[in-house]
């Protein structure tokens, strides 16, 4: 069973964090935990992710790859409300764990706090859902 947490997303709107199950996670290296900890500089990345209704994975640039640890992903829109809301689906492999805050272009941030690496998904609700920037360490 799947374990969902529920937040609070910078602007006071209710989103859920759905953590690496165990069919989606591998273990993190001790050295690997280490260079993650308080003095691992942090994250900022802009990008676009835009997001779409097909649910298809998109791989990473390097940049992403390589500064985030963050393989691929999906964006997707689920449905889009009666006032034009849309609620949103993000799920992403890590290859490290990090403490990720992903940015809305409405700038309302999404934090997802990954202490295995795998696949994580995020629900939430966005007049403008598209993805980006991420910042975390």
């Amino acid at each position: 069973m799947t374990t969902q947490e529920i937040f609070l997303s910078a602007k006071g709107r209710e989103f859920t964090v759905t953590p690496a199950d165990a069919a989606s996670f591998a273990f993190v290296e001790s050295s690997d935990v280490a260079t993650l900890g308080s003095g691992k500089e942090d994250i900022g990345i802009s990008f676009a992710w835009k997001a779409t209704g097909d649910g298809t994975w998109e791989k990473t640039p390097n940049n992403i790859r390589d500064i985030a640890s963050i393989t691929q992903y999906i964006l997707k829109i689920n449905f889009a409300d009666s006032n034009g809301t849309k609620h949103c689906t993000l799920t992403f492999t890590n290859t490290k764990n990090c403490n990720y805050t992903f940015y809305d272009e409405t700038g309302d941030g999404y934090m997802n706090n990954t202490f295995l690496a795998g696949n994580h998904t995020i629900d939430y609700t966005s007049k403008k859902p598209n993805i980006v920037s991420i910042t975390g360490s």
